[in-house]
């Protein structure tokens, strides 16, 4: 038996410096003196940075919206964008 291994130099790999989740949490009421169509958006963001020899951060989050009522042909339904961001300092 006759294993296969390759050694990466570590100098070509980037260095995970740091994993941070957050999430950002919104309720919108655009009328609230009559019955209005309350939005709730919830944005979940995952981040890892990496400072070595690269500077840079990968960012994955989404934003989620929740309407109280989905109103067919407008902006207001319940949906789902998802985005992937990369920062660099240079």
């Amino acid at each position: 038996l006759h294993v296969l291994t390759h050694s990466f130099p570590t100098h070509a790999l980037p260095i995970l410096r740091s994993i941070e989740f957050s999430n950002r949490y919104e309720y919108l009421n655009p009328n609230y003196q009559l019955e209005g169509n309350e939005r709730t958006t919830f944005t979940p963001m995952l981040t890892l940075e990496f400072a070595d020899q690269y500077f840079a951060c990968l960012q994955i989050g989404a934003m989620i919206d929740d309407y109280k009522r989905n109103v067919p042909l407008t902006s207001e339904y319940d949906h789902t964008t998802m985005f992937v961001q990369v920062q660099a300092r240079f």
